[in-house]
This record gives structure tokens, C-alpha cells and sequence, in this order.
């Protein structure tokens, strides 16, 4: 009953877009992570109980319709919890998909290029105290308009790191940022501010 139940779920989702949005359950034996539509690859690490590294790029991520990836709550059928604590990004195949990623325990992306291209991702909420952004995270991400928090820990931002994120608004307050790559936000003519008071280093075309 549970296979038909998950394709006819599927095949709503192929036809017309719809998404469960359910939250994510863990399955320790063949370490995916699934909604019920979009499935993906995710490995314990730091030898805890808790922690997840949730793989998109480097490993399997398939589904149909549109996606929006919730990790705020992540159980496994025992009723245990789990943290998705790093990223590895989405694949081309679900770029055309992505609406949402809300991971409010990420704290690091493990590949450069993480969002790179998602033309309909919209909205993104990450750990306040994620630590770097690497080059690309969200190059030509032109739909992203809310990022949260604004207020960030980051110690850097690689180069292109939100280029071409025509429609993201707010002030950024980078209270810890020594390090700012080329072309960092160039093209975000909606961002009224970026405040980074320790910077060092700024690389070119840094700002539109």
C-alpha cells in the first residue's frame, strides 16, 4: 500500500507539480533522506548520532515536480531526530525544480557551485553561524529573494557568491567577514547594504 500510495504521489507530482512539502525521514540502512516525492543521499558524520551530511551533487537526487527541500525536522522511522549540518548542493537535474531550501542547522556547504543556476529557487534559510560561503554558492540564482539570516558569522565570501541575484533584498550585516571574492554581489541591485566592518580584503567588481 505504501509503494502505490508513493507512486501515485509521484505521478501527481510529474503532471502537475504538486509536492507533499512532508517533512524528511532518514533511513539509516540505505542513507537517503525522502519526503515521500524528492529522495536524496545523506551519511552520518562526526561519528555522532545526529549529525547529517545531506549529498546532493556527488550522489543520487530524484524526484518530479516542484521541490522544496525542508530539513528543519528530520526523523528516522524510530522517532529519532536528526541535524542536516552540511550540504553538498543539487545537481543539474534538480536545478529546473528547486523552490526553497530551509536547512536551519546547515552551517557549511561541502562543494563550491551549491546553488549555482537554480533558476527558481526563492527562498533560503541556513544556521546564522555558517561558517564560508565558496565561490558560485548562488551564481545566477535571478528568483532568490529571501535569504536568511542576514546577519551572518561568515569569516568569508568566495568570489561570484550571490552574482546575477538581481531579485534579493535586504541589509547584510557580515560582522566577522575579513575576506569579500570578486564579484561577490555584483549584479544585486535590490541589497540596500552589505556591512562587513573587518573586511581585509575585497576582491574586484565586488558590488554592482
Amino acid at each position: 500500500m505504501k509503494i502505490y500510495i508513493k507512486c501515485i504521489i509521484a505521478l501527481l507530482a510529474a503532471i502537475t507539480g504538486f509536492s507533499a512539502n512532508a517533512a524528511f525521514t532518514y533511513n539509516p540502512n540505505d542513507k537517503t533522506l525522502s519526503d515521500g516525492v524528492w529522495t536524496f543521499t545523506a551519511t552520518l558524520v562526526k561519528n555522532t548520532t545526529d549529525e547529517l551530511d545531506v549529498v546532493g551533487t556527488d550522489g543520487s537526487f530524484e524526484g518530479a515536480g516542484e521541490c522544496k527541500i525542508d530539513l528543519t525536522t528530520i526523523t528516522d522511522s524510530g522517532g529519532n531526530f536528526y541535524k542536516a549540518v552540511s550540504f553538498f548542493g543539487v545537481p543539474a537535474a534538480g536545478a529546473q525544480f528547486l523552490t526553497e531550501f530551509i536547512a536551519p542547522e546547515c552551517k557549511s556547504f561541502a562543494n563550491k557551485s551549491c546553488f549555482e543556476g537554480k533558476s527558481k529557487l526563492k527562498k533560503v534559510a541556513l544556521n546564522p553561524l555558517f561558517s564560508t560561503f565558496k565561490n558560485n554558492a548562488f551564481k545566477n540564482c535571478a528568483a532568490l529573494e529571501e535569504f536568511s539570516p542576514l546577519i551572518l558569522n561568515v569569516t568569508s565570501i568566495g568570489d561570484n557568491c550571490f552574482y546575477g541575484c538581481s531579485s534579493l533584498v535586504g541589509e547584510f550585516i557580515l560582522e566577522e567577514c575579513t575576506s569579500l571574492g570578486g564579484n561577490a554581489f555584483l549584479g544585486c541591485k535590490k541589497i540596500t547594504s552589505v556591512k562587513i566592518p573587518k573586511v581585509t580584503s575585497i576582491g574586484t567588481y565586488a558590488f554592482s
